[in-house]
């Protein structure tokens, strides 16, 4: 059955803006640079719930001009890793209690850092003239 035009009248915007109204956004703090850092504290562990929730808060920051999305998801909410990669996160850095993604918003290159993955030390010896090693 076809429906008269006239009497569809949703747009993708429409269900973006009640998507938005029905789903919580994610509480997050901004950081320096103009992104925000989601407060993984009391995020939603059920994977459907922080799907809808995770876009409706990145088209929220879209909104609001956010440049980056940082999340902290510890390592007993593991299961959420694959819903934010679907939307669009990638993985910045990981350690043993936790794996940390990054969003993008801009349509511009990102200009996030790599995480540091390597340390330089540097050591050195003075002598003296008769050749010992000066403490």
């Amino acid at each position: 059955m076809a429906f008269p035009t006239n009497e569809v009248s949703a747009t993708t915007n429409d269900v973006e803006t009640v998507l938005n109204e029905i789903c919580e956004v994610l509480k997050a703090h901004e950081d320096r640079y103009d992104g925000v850092i989601v407060d993984t504290e009391n995020m939603q562990n059920d994977a459907c719930r922080f799907a809808a929730s995770l876009k409706a808060s990145l088209s929220q920051w879209a909104r609001q001009g956010k440049k980056a999305v940082w999340i902290k998801v510890p390592k007993e909410q593991a299961k959420l890793v694959p819903v934010a990669i679907e939307v669009g996160f990638g993985y910045h850095h990981a350690e043993p209690s936790y794996v940390m993604l990054v969003h993008w918003i801009p349509q511009t290159p990102p200009t996030i850092p790599d995480n540091a993955s390597h340390q330089a030390g540097v050591a050195a010896f003075v002598f003296n003239e008769e050749g010992e090693v000066k403490m």
